[in-house]
């Protein structure tokens, strides 16, 4: 019995810390650690406060998503994007999981938003999102664009 106690408790303790329970401190997945926004280009530097009110409305918005675009998403389409309208990215720490109300999960490392142009007219937010590239079809909330420009003061 004394042999069981003395493998039992140093094989408790390891699977406590490999688990994250130790010192009384609660383990942070992915969902709560802070993403890299970039606006047209340029590294936004926030407050851990602000970045996490900005990427979770972002990400509550890809959520709320209600349509999509059949489009073949390329290299060049994403490069023209970038270059050719304002944007915001979204880059997560690690890959996730965004359930979409109307579309399932989509496993996503990063967001792209054009905020101007084509993709982002009539209030419309346009979501180009994958992981390790964009490979995921693009899907659309058809209003927030105006709540969203709030967030930098337009």
């Amino acid at each position: 019995m004394i042999m069981i106690k003395l493998f039992f408790i140093p094989t408790l303790f390891q699977m406590m810390m490999f688990s994250g329970c130790h010192s009384g401190q609660q383990a942070s997945g992915n969902q709560d650690e802070v993403a890299g926004l970039v606006l047209n280009g340029k590294v936004l530097e926030l407050s851990t406060e602000k970045n996490k009110e900005l990427t979770d409305l972002v990400v509550g918005f890809m959520e709320e998503s209600n349509d999509f675009y059949e489009l073949l998403v390329t290299d060049n389409l994403i490069a023209s994007l970038r270059t050719s309208n304002e944007c915001l990215e979204v880059r997560f720490p690690s890959a996730r999981t965004v359930v979409t109300e109307k579309f399932g999960e989509l496993e996503v490392s990063q967001v792209l938003i054009p905020l101007s142009g084509r993709y982002a007219n009539n209030d419309q937010l346009t979501f180009f999102s994958g992981s390790g590239d964009f490979s995921n079809t693009p899907v659309l909330r058809s209003s927030g664009l105006a709540e969203l420009l709030k967030m930098f003061g337009r």
